[in-house]
């Protein structure tokens, strides 16, 4: 047992020890900007996508239709003031027999805007008498106005000016009539008409 105990091997040599291999490189947690989109910004996305295309037909479409009712609007308003110009140079001559017969004419140009078709022979009362078939609301302002005319063309009645005030009172009274005659869209024909602008259908008394 002694020997056994003296006779022990001796301990082992250290051995070399193997260099330790190349450890991976450590790949970094990926940042949150570059994971995969979800399905609520792909829903986003898409939303902001049609409303981008719902806004630029709905450019397109006020493009085309500001082209189209520029114009219109255009050559509405130089049509009603062609007519407001005529009326008023009429209305406020100085002459008030001028201003008599201004607002005769005026009337006619009205009722030739109504539809009413005029020879260049008929006479004031003709033209009254015709104009009230078609507008019956009007016969007695048609009627006041044309013998109006009338005395002022061939005679010399007395107090002129409120003759003249009294015509075109019944001129105005003509206007209400053929309004009220009219639904709105035919109203809207009547102001815009161009039968009394047309050397072939206007008035003969329009200058």
């Amino acid at each position: 047992a002694a020997e056994a105990v003296d006779g022990s091997p001796p301990p082992p040599e250290p051995q070399a020890q193997a260099p330790a291999a190349p450890q991976p490189p450590i790949v970094p947690p990926p940042d949150s900007d570059s994971e995969p989109a979800s399905d609520d910004d792909d829903v986003d996305e898409r939303g902001d996508r049609a409303l981008s295309i719902a806004l630029v037909w709905l450019l397109r479409g006020s493009i085309v239709l500001t082209a189209i009712v520029v114009p219109l609007v255009i050559a509405a308003g130089t049509i009603v003031g062609l007519k407001y110009r005529k009326r008023m140079r009429r209305l406020r001559a100085d002459d008030p027999t001028e201003r008599i017969r201004g607002a005769w004419a005026s009337a006619t140009d009205a009722l030739v805007d109504a539809g009413l078709r005029i020879d260049a022979s008929a006479t004031d009362s003709e033209i009254a008498f015709q104009a009230t078939t078609m507008v019956p609301l009007a016969s007695p302002a048609l009627r006041r106005l044309a013998v109006l005319s009338s005395s002022a063309t061939f005679g010399a009645p007395p107090h002129l000016d409120l003759l003249a005030q009294d015509a075109i009172a019944c001129l105005g009274s003509v206007d209400q009539a053929i309004v009220t005659a009219r639904t709105r869209w035919q109203r809207v024909r009547w102001r815009l008409s161009l039968r009394s602008l047309r050397p072939a259908t206007r008035s003969p008394l329009s200058d």
